[in-house]
């Protein structure tokens, strides 16, 4: 099996999540959410990923923990959760052999939007900064340190 480092799912996969997020564009949030669910429970390389609204919020549970996302999710973000959220933004922001979190490294995102790519460095990381200056996208990111994994 071939891994992939970014994006972290196979050409054709990604280009399949391309296609329904053009159909995920003309449907309302809830069914969005259960395409995204259908996609992620056909697909095997991708995590089973639920999705549930939660007053202003969309709760995603995956890989088991749960990440607040502000609502609604644009569209692109539905296809990097599915991907596996953290793992899509590690991967994204590291290259292999030149720039990549390390064991005590300390971690500044800058921008967060609700704290994924500082989940992931967290688990290498002595220290990790987060900060986002849109006020709900740093309230997910705040609840997203602060839940406890399921």
């Amino acid at each position: 099996m071939v891994e992939y480092f970014f994006p972290n799912q196979a050409p054709e996969l990604i280009a399949l999540e391309g296609r329904l997020r053009q159909i995920a564009a003309t449907l309302s949030e809830h069914d969005q959410h259960e395409l995204y669910e259908v996609l992620t429970a056909l697909a095997p390389d991708l995590p089973n990923t639920k999705f549930k609204k939660y007053q202003d919020l969309v709760i995603v549970q995956q890989l088991g923990r749960e990440l607040a996302f502000p609502s609604p999710m644009p569209l692109v973000k539905l296809g990097h959760v599915s991907c596996g959220y953290i793992s899509w933004l590690t991967r994204k922001y590291e290259l292999p052999g030149f720039v990549s979190v390390e064991a005590g490294d300390i971690t500044v995102d800058c921008g967060a939007y609700v704290g994924g790519f500082a989940m992931g460095a967290a688990e290498k990381s002595s220290e990790v900064h987060v900060f986002e200056p849109e006020k709900k996208n740093f309230e997910c990111a705040a609840r997203n340190w602060l839940l406890p994994e399921t």
